[in-house]
């Protein structure tokens, strides 16, 4: 009796080996994403994860894509390779778009790699600039950002900027919505120096008009 069943026992930790052996080889990231502006999860937002496994490397092969769902839950499971490192981006219309790059050494075949990530709305602040009568060639105006994003394409630069002449001026900006937009500005003719602000509206555009 007890040699039938020994070469059941055999297959049956042979398959047991192959199964283990098998899931130790794949990487699950489980992520949450948050939408920052509104509360909540950051629903119907599209996760890329690309695997880089030399430099240069965008072989679709390596990439993986899965959706947030409502409670700003997302998982991808994907085998194990020696990747260099990986590079996960989160994207939804009108909001600032999530980059992170995971190192190699953050996954474990052991246990879930968790994240968590929040994603801010999108504003625009329009800045108006009309130098008034009488206007000179040499008139000249300056202003500086206070607060607002900074270090995105499209965001006011944090430097000081200078307006010259008698052309109006017009710049257009992004910002993190419901939140304040605010700069200092300096002119000559006549002599004046004040703050302006004001708080940019998710999803929407907002003008500030300065007659110098």
């Amino acid at each position: 009796m007890k040699m039938r069943i020994l070469p059941f026992l055999c297959l049956f930790c042979f398959f047991s080996v192959l199964s283990c052996k098998k899931k130790d080889l794949n990487f699950v990231l489980d992520g949450k994403a948050w939408d920052q502006t509104f509360g909540g999860g950051l629903e119907g937002a599209k996760v890329t994860l690309e695997e880089v496994l030399e430099v240069g490397n965008t072989n679709d092969e390596y990439v993986h894509e899965t959706t947030v769902a409502a409670d700003g839950s997302f998982k991808l499971e994907f085998e194990r390779k020696r990747a260099t490192k990986y590079n996960l981006q989160i994207e939804k219309e009108n909001y600032f778009t999530i980059y992170k790059t995971i190192s190699f050494s953050e996954f474990s075949t052991e246990e879930p790699l968790v994240m968590n990530l929040s994603a801010t709305a999108k504003s625009w602040v329009k800045l108006i600039f009309i130098n008034g009568e009488p206007a000179h060639d040499t008139d000249s105006f300056r202003f500086e950002k206070l607060k607002g994003k900074s270090g995105c394409e499209g965001c006011c630069p944090d430097v000081q900027q200078s307006i010259y002449g008698t052309e109006d001026k017009e710049f257009i900006y992004l910002n993190d919505g419901n939140t304040y937009f605010s700069y200092k500005y300096y002119q000559t003719t006549p002599q004046e120096t004040d703050i302006k602000e004001i708080v940019t509206d998710a999803f929407d555009t907002v003008t500030i008009v300065k007659y110098w």
